[in-house]
Formats: structure tokens, C-alpha cells, sequence
């Protein structure tokens, strides 16, 4: 004999179960969407200075629409019980270019027409771009039943995809490229703790604030700075403490400097101990 509370609970789970599908089924209905033009492009003459490089993706149209029986865009009716929406996706391809123009030296309206023009349709692919892959289409048919839930004379969801062939081509000179990248990337990374160290100026005519830093300070990290950038990361146990001011130069009781050079650059974090 069934537990009258496990039976309960289980009409609430199918009840929820189908409040969510409802509710799903209502936001595709009423949903529209056309987007169109995009071309998202990354430039860098800086990694290689001889081989500047480019990547990035196009796309001519995607676009997402209610339909009528024959995949023809039209209104939705609300007295059927199927309705239909039709994904269109033209001609998306990504590119990566070594020794490529780069469209940020010319003016704003210059570099939008070239972005423009890196946009493919059905009789032009653009030119100079070292394809990923090439410009492809797709269209998906989506049927969805918002009937009853024990109406079988339809399936609940029915997903027609029509895709074309895709070839994705990577050539030597591109891994290179793609190497040097990340290594520069990399480089970046590492080098990231001490850019503000550097002085907002070129170091012609300033040599002063290049050899003082962008703060008044060495640009040099010294010693105590070092110590203090390593303490706002972590907490340092006591004996490491001690075993830095030993290891560092004119730290040892008695000598001429003693701890007061280092220690005052750091006091702010001794305020907790």
C-alpha cells in the first residue's frame, strides 16, 4: 500500500516539473531575434613587431522567428496548438592573420569601413583573411507542442538542424603565431605587479622620474618592497619575518642601520600583531 506523503509528493514534483516546461515553452514562443553585421576583431603589433597579427570572427545574420506551417515568418496564432520557429545562420567564419594590416592606424570612419568590409555575404567572401574556417551556414527547423500533456499525436519538441560541411584549417605560420601570443601574454602576466612602478612619461627628457618611479620611489623594487608586496599576498609566520630581516643587508642588530630602514617602509603591516 502506497505512503499517501510520498504519493503527495510526488504530484508536486510532476506539478512543478510541469509549471517549468510552461514556462519555457511561453519565453520561445514570444521570443524574436535578429542579429546582423557583427564582425569582433583583436589586433597586436606589439608580440612581433614584423609579424603584426589579427584574429577574430564575422557574421553576416542570425536570426530566430515564428513561422507558420510552410517555415514562412508570419505571426503566431494563438488558437494552434504547435507553433514553429525557424534559426537562420549565415555565413559566420574566423580568421587569424599574420603580417595583417592593422585598421586601428587609420582614422574611426577607416577602420569601421574595413570591419564592414570583413563581413561576407552570399556572393562575396572577403578578401586578405586567413580563414579558421570559412564561411558557413546553418538553418534549424524547432516544433514545439504546447498541448495537453498526454496528447501524443504530435511530439512535444521536434528539432530539424541542416548544417553545412565545416573545415577548420590551422597553418604553421598561424601556430607560431598563436605560441608567441601566449608567451607575450605570459610575459604580461608576470610583469603585472610592477607596472606601477612605471612613470606616466617617456623616458626621454625624464631619466629623473624613470630612475625614482611613477610613486617618488625607486623603480627598482628594493628589498623592503619586495617584502611588503609578498606580505599583502599572505600572512608570514613569525620566523619568516625573522629570516627575511636576517638575509637582508644592514638588518642585523648592532650594525649601522639596524631594522629601522626596513622596518618603516613596512609599518602599516605590522598594525595587526
Amino acid at each position: 500500500m502506497s505512503d499517501p506523503a510520498e504519493i503527495s509528493e510526488k504530484h508536486q514534483v510532476e506539478k512543478q516539473d510541469t509549471f517549468t516546461e510552461k514556462l519555457i515553452t511561453q519565453i520561445i514562443k514570444n521570443l524574436q531575434v535578429k542579429i546582423s553585421n557583427i564582425h569582433i576583431r583583436y589586433e597586436d603589433d606589439v608580440t612581433n613587431r614584423d609579424n603584426p597579427l589579427s584574429f577574430g570572427i564575422s557574421l553576416q545574420n542570425l536570426s530566430m522567428q515564428t513561422t507558420d506551417q510552410y517555415w514562412i515568418p508570419c505571426l503566431h496564432d494563438e488558437t494552434e496548438k504547435l507553433f514553429r520557429k525557424l534559426i537562420l545562420l549565415d555565413n559566420l567564419f574566423a580568421y587569424w592573420n599574420v603580417k595583417s594590416q592593422m585598421f586601428y592606424l587609420g582614422n574611426y570612419d577607416e577602420s569601421l569601413d574595413s570591419l564592414r568590409n570583413g563581413i561576407a555575404d552570399e556572393s562575396i567572401i572577403p578578401e586578405g583573411y586567413d580563414f579558421v574556417f570559412r564561411p558557413i551556414s546553418a538553418n534549424a527547423k524547432l516544433q514545439m507542442n504546447r498541448g495537453l500533456d498526454f496528447d501524443f499525436s504530435a511530439p512535444k519538441i521536434s528539432l530539424d538542424v541542416e548544417l553545412h560541411d565545416i573545415t577548420i584549417e590551422f597553418n604553421k605560420p598561424q601556430y607560431f603565431s598563436l605560441m608567441e601570443l601566449l608567451e607575450s601574454v605570459d610575459v604580461m602576466t608576470q610583469n603585472l605587479p610592477y607596472r606601477k612602478f612605471k612613470p606616466d612619461v617617456p623616458l626621454h627628457y625624464h631619466a629623473k622620474e624613470w630612475a625614482l618611479g611613477g610613486n617618488g620611489s625607486s623603480c627598482v623594487p628594493t628589498e623592503p618592497m619586495m617584502v611588503a608586496e609578498a606580505a599583502r599576498n599572505r600572512s608570514w609566520s613569525l620566523q619568516e619575518w625573522q629570516q627575511q630581516f636576517k638575509i637582508a643587508p644592514g638588518a642585523q642588530e648592532g650594525s649601522s642601520g639596524g631594522l629601522q630602514p626596513i622596518l618603516e617602509p613596512l609599518a602599516p603591516l605590522f598594525k595587526d600583531y
